[in-house]
């Protein structure tokens, strides 16, 4: 936000902002020689303030800013500098009960979560609470709008009467506060028992801060609920809820799986390019819980035109079911960790719960769409007339990365897992820069730019000016270039011999897409049909589907090597591919093999011997979704996996993950009296298997010191979850026990001073809590033994917290000599211990980090 200067004249002194001048004499020098000094600038000594040897002056110039400069020069003075005048401002801390549960908002490390990782929107709350002139519309099943955290901040139609005609006359009769297209009726409240999703939706979005509830990231603005979603919905009724959102609202938020059909299409691209009188909205998509890579053709969700949202746990880390992929632009929270959500529940015995407010139990992707939808608020009320694209370049170019150590981001700070990271709701509506084109020049095919798969370009287009592009298709491959949020522009493709390929004109909107496309390199234009120009214009590429990395995998002779807990990401390419795959077992073990992939993907899977017997086959695991699972138990020796999609129809992306489940190397070890040894430092690769295992560890101490206990999974796609219980001699003196308190659902035991002694660990597999005991496929135990807090110094911070980290455990708290109140700086004097399964470690030959963890402090 631009900090205008205010200008008021009084008798004797001038004031714009920095009225007067405060002078501080060097030590020693009399008050009578300053005064002859100001007289000589035209200005004199109002009065000393206190006895500091700080003195009020007036300039007696209007010339304040030359004043000081002269001021500055002379001997005698010290420092100087202006009087400011400043606005009286408390910081806002919300009074609503709730807020300390909304770790979404303010992450206190609740739930033993990673503490300071959030969205900064306490701090973002000091510039703006938001607007009631901005409007976020919400396209979802109904919504509780007489809530007592809702009503209040429920959008109004002032230009429309309730008196049964269509005042306004915008073809919709006494439409106040929002509509029924579902229904075609001017009420959104829900219908029937089980609409409670789009009041969930509200609530961390927009709740009012009343003192009551929850609060909302965006709870200065309105919201305008727009009901699309019962049983059914009808791609129409989804198209009119857009183009009725585009005319009102900035915001357009939809946490709906939608069908790519060309209606709601067109209605997006409406939306995102000529809403608000050409100004265009933004629209915000919760991308899917599946937790599987994802593309862009199976959902609108992952259009290039939409910001596409996935999830994260109170860890920090992607939340287990957050789909992730290239049309993946942020991340927020939405569950997955220790804790899911709190939020607004329809009232009454109809919600999610009997009572007002869903408390720590509302998780997924739709969660985390509307926070920021929320953010994206705040910005439009920073900057009213900024484009949808404007405010869509200011999320993603002031997030914060996300698990940045461990995850590839490019160099535009883009990654596969995360898009551009955590939204930095502060750093978002302090974003003022001018709109630029920092692609310039590329007006010609020795100046043009690289695009790469998923990335969108914010580009401007003068008139008589051309942009240059290019891409690389490692395989063969269907490709998109899709120009977003302008009309008129014209986009032509060439090979790497500057041949003709294809050209895509504006009907209004340009979109280019191409078969079949040979591995190689290729450019794209970009030129505009008439005069002005594109002030400014997305500029996306995408791969829609493409031969994976795998092939040529067709058969059993040209099968790929797979891994146990290492997850396979193919592809079905072209019509008709099927893909193979195998491993050898040593030892006689219990295996699983699973498929997992985009939306409405349906796969057959058969294992083979390997004499090419079949073993197992499977499609549509359970009837409930058409992706495919077979366990079995086998001997040692080689195996095949088949698979291929029940139609033989292409399918942009799908995952093969293998598991084997067989004792671990340390067995026996099922009671106390067998229990392994471990010593501080080591890391043991651990299995629980069979059903009912449980392993046993001991270690001693030789005199007191603070421990660190352990599980978590060695491969980031297994799931697993333990529950441990830490024992001081014997199973009589349990001293500690700890369920899901590190990533996922492994656990943590932190003890800050045990005494010298023998002490027992004893892991089990939960499958309830904790009754029952269930396999886990790997893990790993972990011991760190502390004998004395440490000092760090020039320990490197940055605007999400302390870049050694670990995703979070209950009981651990940094400490920081200074902070700034605003953001995160670099300081020294760090307290804390820190042990060998504290750092990062690497796989051996690779640079590439496998885990990392948080600094550990007390």
């Amino acid at each position: 936000m631009k900090r205008l200067a205010l200008v008021r004249r009084k008798p004797g002194r001038i004031v714009v902002r920095l009225p007067q001048a405060v002078v501080r004499p060097a030590p020693g020098t009399p008050r009578n020689a300053v005064e002859t000094a100001l007289q000589r600038l035209g200005g004199h000594v109002i009065r000393e303030i206190g006895r500091s040897g700080l003195y009020l002056v007036s300039p007696g110039t209007n010339d304040i800013i030359g004043f000081l400069a002269r001021l500055r020069s002379l001997p005698m003075v010290e420092w100087a500098e202006a009087d400011c005048l400043r606005q009286s401002r408390k910081k806002f801390l919300p009074t609503d009960p709730l807020f300390t549960n909304q770790w979404s908002l303010h992450n206190t490390g609740q739930g033993g979560g990673a503490s300071n990782r959030d969205i900064y929107a306490e701090t973002a709350w000091d510039i703006t609470r938001g607007t009631s002139s901005v409007v976020i519309a919400v396209l979802d099943d109904g919504f509780d709008i007489d809530h007592e955290d809702l009503n209040s901040v429920l959008f109004s139609n002032a230009a429309e009467v309730a008196d049964g005609a269509d005042n306004d006359g915008n073809g919709y009769v006494d439409d106040l506060y929002g509509w029924d297209f579902y229904d075609n009726d001017n009420d959104p409240r829900p219908v029937t028992t089980n609409e409670n999703h789009g009041t969930a939706v509200l609530g961390t979005m927009i709740a009012a801060a009343n003192g009551t509830g929850v609060v909302g990231i965006a709870h200065g603005c309105r919201f305008l609920p727009l009901r699309v979603f019962g049983e059914f919905y009808t791609d129409s009724d989804v198209a009119d809820a857009l183009d009725y959102a585009a005319r009102t609202a900035q915001v357009i938020t939809i946490c709906y799986y939608l069908d790519p059909s060309e209606t709601i299409f067109s209605a997006i691209r409406r939306a995102t390019a000529l809403g608000r009188n050409g100004k265009g909205c933004l629209v915000c998509c919760a991308l899917g819980n599946d937790g599987v890579l994802r593309r862009y053709s199976r959902d609108l969700a992952a259009a290039p035109e939409v910001l596409t949202v996935s999830g994260l746990s109170n860890y920090d880390r992607r939340s287990w079911f957050g789909d992730f992929g290239p049309p993946v632009e942020v991340m927020a929270a939405a569950g997955g960790g220790s804790l899911a959500l709190t939020t607004t529940d329809r009232t009454g015995t109809n919600g999610y719960n009997n009572g007002e407010y869903v408390v720590s139990d509302w998780r997924g992707t739709s969660a985390a769409a509307p926070i920021v939808g929320g953010i994206a608020a705040l910005v439009f009320s920073v900057h009213p007339d900024w484009t949808g694209l404007q405010v869509r370049r200011a999320l993603v170019e002031t997030c914060d990365p996300v698990d940045w150590r461990a995850q590839a981001y490019t160099n535009e700070g883009k990654s596969l897992e995360y898009g551009f990271g955590r939204p930095n709701a502060r750093a978002a509506v302090l974003y003022d820069r001018p709109w630029t084109d920092v692609y310039e020049p590329d007006d010609s095919l020795a100046q043009a730019r690289p695009i790469t798969d998923g990335r969108l370009q914010f580009r401007s287009l003068p008139a008589g000016d051309q942009d240059w592009v290019y891409f690389d298709l490692s395989h063969t491959s269907d490709i998109r270039v899709t120009v977003v949020s302008a009309t008129g522009l014209v986009v032509t493709l060439y090979n790497s011999n500057l041949s003709f390929v294809a050209q895509a004109l504006p009907s209004p909107f340009t979109i280019l897409t191409r078969s079949n496309m040979a591995p190689g390199r290729y450019y794209a234009t970009l030129t505009a049909t008439g005069t002005p120009a594109a002030a400014q214009y997305g500029l996306h590429f995408g791969i829609l589907n493409q031969k994976d990395q795998y092939e040529p995998d067709n058969s059993a002779a040209a099968a790929s090597l797979i891994q146990p807990r290492h997850r396979q990401h193919h592809t079905f390419y072209p019509p008709g591919d099927e893909d193979w795959a195998t491993f050898t077992l040593a030892n006689s073990a219990y295996v699983e093999v699973l498929t997992l992939g985009e939306i409405d993907g349906d796969t057959i899977l058969w294992l083979y011997d390997a004499g090419l017997n079949v073993v197992a086959s499977n499609d549509d695991e359970s009837g409930s979704t058409y992706y495919s699972y077979v366990a079995a138990q086998l001997n040692a020796g080689q195996y095949f996996i088949r698979v291929k999609e029940f139609n033989n129809d292409p399918l942009e992306s799908y995952s093969i993950i293998l598991e084997v489940h067989q004792p671990d190397d340390y067995e026996p070890n099922n009671t106390i009296t067998q229990a392994t040894w471990i010593s501080s430092g080591q890391r043991l690769s651990c299995t629980l298997f069979p059903t009912g295992d449980v392993d046993w560890f001991r270690f001693t101490l030789t005199n007191d010191a603070a421990v660190l206990l352990l599980t978590d999974s060695t491969d980031p796609y297994s799931v697993g979850d333990t529950y441990l219980s830490l024992y001081a001699g014997d199973t009589n003196h349990l001293i500690a026990e700890n369920d899901d308190g590190n990533s996922g659902y492994f656990s943590a035991i932190f003890q800050p001073h045990l005494t010298a002694g023998v002490y027992y660990l004893r892991v089990q597999g939960v499958g309830g809590y904790p009754d029952t005991i269930e396999t886990n496929p790997n893990h790993y135990v972990a011991l760190d033994i502390f004998d004395a807090a440490a000092r760090f110094t020039n320990i490197a911070l940055r605007s999400g917290g302390i870049v050694v980290e670990w995703s979070g455990d209950a009981s651990w708290h940094y400490r920081l000599d200074d902070f700034d109140g605003s953001d995160w700086v670099t300081r020294t004097n760090l307290e804390g211990r820190v042990g060998p399964n504290s750092w990062v470690d690497f796989t051996p030959g690779s640079s590439t980090p496998t885990h990392w963890y948080r600094l550990l402090a007390y």
